[in-house]
């Protein structure tokens, strides 16, 4: 997680940044409540830290196509309405959310 915050960091420090996100169930199961919320930490250190006007929002998605990893079988869509409560979360702390279910 450290690296990916240094990444982004540096990232945000030279340009206006959009985060792709992909989520999906694995197992029948959605992201979990604790890796859903440090995800949204991740997010709050960021709306503290850096210069806000550079994160300029989440895109948000889900899976489009079958996945060509070996698990793919395990991996499946999570429904809209469950893919909006999730985009409401980060709109709620003030990022643009563009959703792509």
């Amino acid at each position: 997680m450290q690296r990916v915050k240094r990444n982004l960091e540096i990232a945000l420090s030279r340009c206006p940044v959009w985060i792709q996100t992909c989520l999906f169930s694995i197992d029948g199961e959605p992201p979990s409540s604790h890796a859903w919320q440090a995800y949204l930490d991740l997010l709050d250190s960021f709306q503290r830290e850096t210069n806000q006007k550079r994160l300029r929002g989440v895109l948000l998605y889900g899976l489009a196509r079958p996945s060509m990893q070996p698990e793919a079988q395990r991996l499946k869509r999570l429904s809209e309405q469950t893919m909006q409560q999730y985009a409401d979360s980060l709109h709620h702390m003030g990022y643009q959310v563009k959703l792509n279910w």
